[in-house]
């Protein structure tokens, strides 16, 4: 699940783990996409990407999460 880090009523880091209380083993992982500089997160243990996206990196990190 793609899942932007700064959005208006929560941020990605609460839906993720909304998510996985909801969901538990099922939930889907989770690849944040973020304008923000990076070093910030260091608290994200999930693939991060950075804005604008670069479309080879992304189709690359849904191909790696989905098993091919």
């Amino acid at each position: 699940m793609l899942v932007d880090l700064l959005m208006q009523d929560m941020d990605g880091r609460e839906l993720v783990t909304r998510t996985r209380q909801l969901l538990g083993e099922a939930a889907p992982a989770f690849v944040f996409v973020t304008g923000v500089d990076q070093s910030r997160l260091d608290d994200v243990s999930s693939t991060i990407l950075s804005k604008p996206l670069d479309i080879d990196q992304l189709l690359g990190v849904v191909a790696h999460h989905c098993g091919n």
